[in-house]
């Protein structure tokens, strides 16, 4: 996170996990960046300069934490589709950054349920491949969707 925030700081793209690039920024934040670092700016344009660079590797470092959660969510999902295919009756109904809704019958219900989890077990595994951590999904079967937590 740190890199990417230096990165950021100096004006560089970064990129998520699989590779999202994150923007550059615009004009105005080299011109502010540029005169702050200048030989001959005054005490105010320094201060703007760095904060603006400070601003923007906030953003690449959140950029590359949202962005590559985006990255697992995407392969997460696709997991999902993939395994209810040999659920039949089974369907994906929502999906949303990190919520699976899905209906099935109830006797498919607690497979569609582990189907969930252990997908999100194997993105987790995928995208980030070694690293020491978790994806804390936890599916809960109900009987009406606005019972869902």
């Amino acid at each position: 996170m740190e890199a990417a925030a230096d990165r950021g700081e100096r004006g560089l793209p970064v990129r998520s996990v699989l590779g999202r690039a994150s923007p550059r920024p615009g004009g105005d934040w080299r011109d502010a960046v540029a005169l702050g670092a200048s030989a001959d700016a005054d005490p105010a344009q320094e201060r703007r300069g760095r904060s603006a660079a400070r601003a923007w590797g906030r953003f690449t470092r959140n950029f590359v934490v949202q962005a590559s959660a985006a990255d697992w969510a995407a392969v997460w999902l696709s997991t999902v589709r993939t395994a209810l295919a040999g659920l039949p009756g089974v369907e994906l109904v929502f999906f949303q950054h990190d919520e699976v809704v899905l209906h099935a019958p109830i006797a498919a219900a607690g497979d569609a349920a582990a189907v969930t989890e252990r997908a999100a077990a194997t993105a987790y595994g995928l995208v980030f491949p070694g690293a020491q951590g978790s994806t804390p999904v936890q599916a809960h079967v109900v009987d009406c969707y606005a019972d869902a937590k």
